[in-house]
């Protein structure tokens, strides 16, 4: 029997639009744009994913490690994990990196079956940057993701025991 990345440990994660949101520390935040393509990928502790791939839960997880998109694995590369339109989860850190360390060779330059199942598109990646605000209570936690630097900046919401502040680049 085939095992297929939908198999494996995934991690929860929930659907968010470009703009200011905050990390809940138990979800991986999966940025979204406006046709539903992933974006960015947000650890629950708030890292930005340094390599996001996006997969179908169906891919064997043979063609997916073998797959020109994974050729370097990380525990800061996030997969992305839908089923149809809907992300189902991110298979990312010591189970991602086991399940490459274990599985076939790979080969630079060649093309593998796996990269017909896993497309590539090349996209302008959105900018995402936390709030750099200070007060005497403590620091604002919002992050931003936008296509660009916006000018002026937005309002940030005002969060519990801050003062209401401008987004702080």
């Amino acid at each position: 029997m085939t095992e297929n990345v939908g198999d494996r440990e995934l991690e929860r994660a929930m659907t968010v639009p470009p703009g200011l949101f905050r990390p809940d520390g138990e979800n991986w935040l999966v940025v979204v744009e406006e046709d539903g393509w992933p974006a960015e990928v947000i650890s629950p502790d708030g890292v930005v994913a340094e390599d996001v791939v996006v997969t179908d839960a169906a891919v064997p997880v043979g063609t997916a490690i073998t797959s020109v998109a994974l050729q370097h694995v990380t525990r800061a590369t996030a997969v992305v994990v839908t089923s149809g339109a809907a992300v189902v989860g991110v298979w990312s850190g010591d189970d991602l990196v086991d399940a490459a360390l274990r599985g076939g060779t790979r080969s630079g330059g060649d093309a593998l079956p796996g990269d017909i199942q896993l497309p590539g598109r090349i996209r302008k990646k959105n900018i995402t940057r936390r709030c750099r605000y200070t007060d005497h209570c403590g620091s604002c936690t919002r992050i931003l993701v936008v296509p660009e630097k916006p000018s002026p900046m937005p309002q940030c919401p005002a969060q519990a025991g801050l003062a209401a502040h401008k987004f702080v680049w």
